[in-house]
């Protein structure tokens, strides 16, 4: 060192006491003799040579590291600071199993699954999360609706073509809600079905009409028949029900014989050869002659209306004032019915 060199750092020393000065002294001035400095956190440096040196390995998350250039002088390291390296280290924020890097931010939502996923914004800031504490999952899923029936996300339930069937397996599907998208085919809607069959209706035989010819004759009874189905009563075609159909017609027979109603129309005059057929009353003769009567049958219990013609030889009297009266005469069942028993008067 010369001697200017030595003078001025000793006048450097008085004005600034307590400072260290590097002195880029040349290796070469000091030959083999120049001496390396070892530094704090390990290794060395030679003479001469300067190193970056930190107040302290960490500092607050956000704080910048205080450092110093310190310079190694013929084995004297100038300088305090004792660290080589220096990091402010912010700490993540794990929530909901997932982590979130300081300054970042994420969704967050109030449950893991629900009908409406609506979330915030949480930013980490040094292991703490901003926003409201009740949000605290990283990922919702959303439940599904079906008109109107709720499918919770990652359930299966079973939806149906239509309300009812025969049976309602037949059109039935098992759809599965993922994150409020549901499998299978929009197309099966509906989750309840009531399953239904079909039956024969019949309206039960009705009365037994017809014309009848005799007594005791034969007639036909009607009913109507129909396909219905078992839920609602409605009317389908024959060929949804099983089995034989139900007569719609059958023969009947009328329960009680065919009563009359005896009307004589038009009985003509007494004809024929008068005889004596008995004695006298009041004194006159009768006589017995032949007439031409029209009678009419008509029935008017079970038979309907049956009318028959008869034109009969009556039996009548003849009186000697020339009025008549019919005689007996026998009716279609076989008992013999009066018409009037008084003879002359």
């Amino acid at each position: 060192m010369s001697r200017v060199s030595f003078i001025l750092i000793a006048l450097a020393c008085v004005i600034f006491p307590g400072r260290a000065f590097a002195v880029n002294t040349p290796i070469g001035v000091y030959g083999q003799n120049a001496q390396s400095c070892s530094l704090p956190w390990g290794g060395s440096v030679n003479h001469g040579v300067s190193a970056t040196a930190y107040q302290s390995a960490t500092v607050a998350c956000g704080s910048s590291c205080p450092s110093q250039t310190r310079q190694c002088t013929q084995g004297t390291l100038l300088g305090t600071y004792a660290y080589g390296s220096c990091t402010a280290p912010c700490a993540d924020c794990s929530l909901g199993g997932y982590t979130t890097a300081h300054g970042s931010s994420r969704t967050y939502y109030a449950a893991a699954a629900a009908t409406s996923c609506s979330g915030i914004s949480r930013t980490c800031n040094n292991g703490t999360l901003s926003g409201s504490a009740s949000y605290t999952y990283g990922v919702c899923n959303q439940h599904c609706s079906v008109n109107g029936t709720q499918v919770n996300h990652g359930t299966t339930a079973t939806f149906y073509y239509d309300t009812s069937a025969s049976p309602c397996s037949s059109i039935s599907q098992s759809r599965t809600c993922t994150n409020g998208s549901m499998s299978g085919s929009s197309s099966y809607i509906y989750s309840s079905c009531t399953s239904y069959s079909y039956y024969w209706s019949a309206s039960g035989f009705g009365g037994c009409y017809g014309s009848n010819t005799s007594c005791y004759g034969g007639a036909t009874q009607t009913q109507s028949v129909y396909c219905r189905r078992s839920d609602n009563g409605s009317i389908v075609s024959d060929s949804y029900c099983g089995g034989g159909k139900p007569a719609t017609s059958q023969s009947c027979t009328v329960g009680t014989p065919c009563k009359f109603r005896v009307t004589s129309v038009d009985i003509g005059p007494c004809g024929g050869t008068a005889y004596t057929v008995g004695s006298d009353k009041n004194g006159q003769q009768c006589y017995s002659a032949y007439s031409n009567e029209d009678v009419y049958y008509q029935s008017t219990s079970g038979c309907g209306y049956d009318y028959r013609q008869a034109v009969n030889h009556q039996t009548c009297v003849l009186c000697a004032s020339g009025n008549f009266v019919p005689d007996t005469f026998t009716s279609p069942n076989g008992s013999g019915v009066v018409i009037s028993t008084t003879r002359c008067q």
